[in-house]
């Protein structure tokens, strides 16, 4: 279904930037060292086209959004950031063109 999908250093600086959104440290190394878990079996899948990217959410010990950001050649990883079940849920119901993955 999936491509390649990467990872670079810019994940990195960009990931740092959400660690006091976590609610522990725990929390925050669990999202980073099961991104291609989310990306495997997301329980929504958001495609924006505003930004040409994809957005993945499912619950590890927090909700989580992988967000991997579409290029003509390439996929990548951009963040990834902690996401409350409301949030969720709106944007389930807002999007018409999505995919959800029960």
């Amino acid at each position: 279904m999936w491509g390649l999908i990467l990872f670079n250093l810019g994940l990195v600086y960009h990931v740092q930037k959400h660690t006091s959104n976590f609610l522990n440290l725990n929390n925050y190394t669990d999202a980073l060292s099961n991104i291609s878990k989310v990306i495997a079996s997301p329980i929504f899948v958001y495609f924006d086209s505003a930004r040409n990217s994809i957005r993945f959410y499912k619950k590890l010990q927090q909700y989580v959004c992988i967000v991997v950001n579409i290029d003509k050649t390439v996929a990548h990883v951009a963040t990834v950031y902690p996401i409350n079940k409301k949030k969720i849920d709106r944007l389930k119901k807002k999007v018409k063109n999505s995919t959800i993955v029960s």
